[in-house]
């Protein structure tokens, strides 16, 4: 294979079908001579699967003799160090039967990365030369400004025909270069004409075919001797194809760019217009519940589950609400840390103090293990966050009567807060994704008296809340019914 991520997949089969269609044998190296691809006909010619040995060095692979492999070691690294070589003919013995093949080798371009291509084609004599006529590559020779050299693909490639061509001077040869591509191909073909060396032997161009429809090649164009003279030897290969496919994506994802703007600046203004209304309902149903206790003494029960509802529902939208805030301002890089030396002991037992009435309703016992006091810099209210987070998440997850337990410890760069519950656990699979967002872990039994109705939002945002202030946080947990942990480290300085 090409490539092994994913996006690649398709590309690296194009390349494949391709290779096999040809009639004769090529293969693919990087540049340190090591397997990316080969063709079926390469893979004959040796009796070997050559992309079972992805990434394996060519000449290792290869059961030649030495001069052999020693040849093909020089083409490999002559087309490394010139961007194109040959034809070279060789022997190579198979059983002691002696084969002729002529060899050619070629720098391509594929996704912006640079490949060694190697063409084997089996020949009848040992001057033979009649490969080029059917290679992959456009092959066209130019010689104080005039062709000298051009087979069929080229021909082929650009729709005009051999007796066309073939008499051109370099002010013909314009008519085939993309107006806007136009003096840069020039420049380097007067450069390679005088044998000036410079780094640019490999570019992609459009090139104009006689019907004026353009298209793409990769081009590599390298100073030459020909018939004892200097010449260019210019080889195309068409990208057309991958180049369309290649501006596909960057249109896809400049599309999926701009929505997602317009979703961010959606969820933002949104959440801040629903923010406003909700902290009225919310405040409003605080108030009611105590003129309830004060004056509606006999009908307090009645009242009391009506304001109640008001009250937790309004609570929720709030929380989802800031939730929603802080992931936009998150997602678009807004939301800033405001750091100031904080005693983080003393915001911890706040943290504790805060959710103690959810402690003592869920029957828990809470074991602190904490110095006396440690100072550091942080942004206070959202560190608050997430150690409230995490308690609010080990009380919902334990059923009654457990164990929660919150830890500080200090090493040399770094301090860890861990908070370890006795609740429900969590599994090998839930833990991979726990720091996702909108992720709700199931209950392993409904025998457990817990409530899971969060956002799946929090760790989220606490993750990220901790990764701004370059710590890191993580989860443990030996499985199901057996605890879990969440911890999270901070650097000192």
């Amino acid at each position: 294979m090409i490539y092994s991520n994913e996006e690649s997949e398709h590309t690296n089969m194009e390349y494949k079908k391709r290779f096999d269609s040809l009639s004769f044998a090529i293969i693919l190296l990087d540049l340190d001579g090591k397997i990316k691809l080969s063709n079926i006909h390469f893979n004959k010619l040796f009796d070997i699967d050559f992309n079972d040995y992805y990434m394996k060095n060519l000449i290792s692979i290869l059961s030649l003799s030495k001069i052999t492999n020693i040849q093909i070691e020089d083409i490999i690294k002559e087309t490394k160090n010139t961007s194109i070589f040959g034809p070279k003919n060789i022997e190579i013995k198979f059983n002691n039967n002696p084969k002729f093949f002529t060899i050619f080798g070629s720098q391509i371009k594929i996704k912006n990365e640079l490949f060694i291509q190697l063409i084997f084609e089996e020949n009848q004599r040992k001057d033979s030369f009649n490969f080029t006529q059917q290679t992959v590559l456009g092959i066209l020779i130019l010689q104080e400004n005039k062709i000298k050299y051009v087979n069929n693909r080229f021909c082929d490639l650009i729709e005009y025909n051999m007796e066309e061509i073939k008499s051109w001077n370099l002010e013909e040869l314009k008519r085939i270069f993309f107006k806007g591509h136009l003096i840069f191909i020039l420049e380097q073909i007067k450069k390679k004409q005088k044998g000036i060396k410079d780094n640019i032997n490999c570019f992609q161009v459009k090139y104009v075919k006689k019907t004026k429809q353009t298209f793409w090649v990769e081009n590599i164009i390298e100073t030459i001797n020909y018939e004892e003279n200097p010449a260019v030897l210019i080889s195309v290969l068409d990208i057309t194809k991958e180049k369309e496919a290649e501006n596909l994506i960057i249109e896809e994802n400049k599309r999926l760019k701009d929505l997602d703007i317009i979703r961010k600046n959606f969820l933002d203004r949104a959440s801040h217009e629903l923010k406003t209304p909700l902290t009225s309902v919310y405040g409003a149903s605080q108030l009611l519940r105590q003129i309830i206790n004060k004056n509606y003494k006999d009908q307090k029960k009645y009242f009391k589950e009506l304001v109640d509802i008001i009250n937790e529902g309004s609570e929720k939208l709030t929380k989802l609400i800031s939730n929603l805030l802080d992931i936009s301002r998150l997602e678009s890089t807004k939301l800033k840390l405001e750091k100031t030396n904080t005693d983080i002991i003393n915001l911890i037992e706040n943290c504790i103090s805060e959710v103690n009435y959810l402690i003592k309703k869920r029957n828990h016992t809470i074991i602190k293990e904490l110095p006396e006091k440690f100072n550091i810099s942080i942004d206070k209210s959202r560190i608050e966050r997430v150690i409230t987070n995490l308690l609010i998440n080990a009380i919902n997850y334990t059923p009654s009567g457990g164990i929660i337990k919150v830890k500080f410890r200090k090493f040399e760069k770094n301090i860890e807060i861990s908070v370890i519950d006795s609740g429900i656990g969590i599994s090998e699979e839930d833990l991979k994704k726990m720091f996702n967002k909108f992720v709700h872990i199931e209950k392993p039994d409904d025998e457990y008296d817990i409530k899971l109705d969060g956002t799946g939002l929090g760790l989220y945002i606490s993750k990220e809340i901790i990764e701004l202030h370059k710590g890191k946080i993580y989860a443990e947990s030996k499985g199901l019914k057996k605890g879990s942990s969440f911890k999270f480290e901070l650097p000192i300085n």
